[in-house]
């Protein structure tokens, strides 16, 4: 799997979707949002799922294209086409070995 296919396309639908929502989503939420500049190109960030938008709240924190992990069942389906293409989370099936996400 060719985690780059489609990469230009996604950082733009992030990029649109932090413009027109980002703002929002802070004020509704009451998050303050620090922008965060990672030291290197590629970077690992881990999130503790303290509540369901943790993914939202990386996204907004941080102006770098990132590459999710998804449970592989989430990109099935027509509601997982969306998904798959918008932003192209990595597939991992439950129960399997990680060594293949890494």
């Amino acid at each position: 799997m060719d985690v780059r296919k489609g990469i230009h396309f996604q950082r733009g639908v992030y990029a649109v979707l932090r413009f027109l929502f980002g703002g929002l989503f802070c004020l509704f939420t009451k998050h303050t949002a620090k922008k965060y500049k990672p030291k290197s190109e590629t970077f690992l960030l881990l999130a503790n799922h303290t509540c369901d938008f943790d993914p939202i709240y990386a996204v907004v924190d941080t102006k770098s294209h990132m590459k999710f992990v998804a449970a592989a069942n989430l990109t099935r389906g027509f509601g997982g086409w969306f998904i798959k293409n918008l932003a192209g989370p990595i597939p991992r099936e439950k129960g399997a070995s990680a060594d293949s996400v890494v």
